[in-house]
């Protein structure tokens, strides 16, 4: 039997993020995939986006850069580690890790934040390192 108090998720962890590593001594602050901000940003950029374009829909190309818009304001809050090519910190902001995520040759950094935004564990209150001492 379990508890469910060791299913809860941590909404903090969710909308803020939580760092975790990636490569070569990066870390990335990655929040949950699908947060209120998250789906609120998608519906705006979608909207903005079918409007720019005067369409109804979007191609799989239109959506696919929307969402990479939303995962790089919302998902994404920071990273740690990353450097230019004169070895000066990247301060992180929105608009370089949309730039990131158009590189198609940076398409695992995408990935990975996706995938781990995904990962419902790590967005989870501590309540199973609480409860293994009691």
């Amino acid at each position: 039997m379990a508890r469910i108090d060791a299913v809860r998720a941590d909404l903090d962890k969710e909308s803020k993020g939580v760092w975790v590593p990636y490569e070569l001594g990066i870390e990335l602050k990655v929040a949950r995939l699908g947060n209120p901000g998250y789906q609120e940003s998608l519906v705006k950029l979608t909207d903005a986006r079918k409007a720019l374009m005067g369409s109804i829909e979007l191609s799989q190309d239109q959506r696919m850069d929307v969402q990479k818009e939303a995962v790089a304001r919302t998902v994404l809050m920071d990273w740690r580690g990353i450097e230019d090519d004169q070895g000066n910190p990247v301060p992180f902001s929105p608009d370089k890790a949309l730039e990131w995520f158009r590189d198609p040759e940076l398409w695992r950094l995408y990935t990975f934040v996706l995938m781990v935004g995904l990962e419902e564990e790590r967005f989870r209150k501590t309540v199973l390192e609480a409860a293994a001492k009691n």
